[in-house]
């Protein structure tokens, strides 16, 4: 949403647009302000494919390296984008524009500002639900705690059903 506009109207900008002024609808500053759009919605992707990887639970309790499929998917994820802006033939198809890698710096900008967003969103439903005495009316819990608990529960139910209390 608002990494995607912002990063449209600066390549706009840095391709020479000036508020006022008609939008580009067609050349080089158009296609590169759609690969600023593009790109930045990958970076904000990959913000959030970090930050929600747990409902409630800070990320960094888990840690941020601990998924490897997630990082290749990240690398991936990179990789193509970087190859949408920079191979003469995809870029054509996909009507994007080499940008200046100074460019970037606005691009990179979006995975953290999409992951400390979602850390915040998080601490913000711990501290309300520490505040109630334990459960947030509304808020389910962590996929994690929900699963521990059914596991826990079949294992002891599976006791139950071995030792005869059926």
């Amino acid at each position: 949403g608002i990494g995607a506009m912002t990063s449209f109207f600066v390549g706009c900008l840095l391709g020479g647009w000036r508020p006022g002024s008609a939008l580009p609808s067609s050349g080089t500053a158009y296609l590169q302000a759609t690969t600023m759009t593009q790109t930045a919605i990958v970076m904000g992707q990959v913000g959030a494919g970090q930050a929600m990887r747990t409902e409630r639970r800070s990320v960094f309790s888990v840690g941020l390296l601990s998924n490897r499929l997630l990082l290749a998917g990240i690398a991936f994820e990179i990789s193509l984008a970087v190859a949408l802006v920079y191979v003469p033939g995809l870029n054509r198809v996909f009507h994007q524009a080499p940008i200046p890698a100074s460019w970037w710096l606005v691009l990179v900008v979006w995975a953290p500002v999409v992951f400390f967003a979602e850390e915040g969103r998080k601490a913000i439903v711990r501290r309300r639900e520490s505040a109630r005495g334990g459960h947030c009316s509304g808020v389910s819990p962590d996929r994690e705690s929900v699963l521990s608990a059914d596991v826990r529960s079949r294992g002891e139910l599976d006791n139950e059903v071995k030792g005869g209390k059926q």
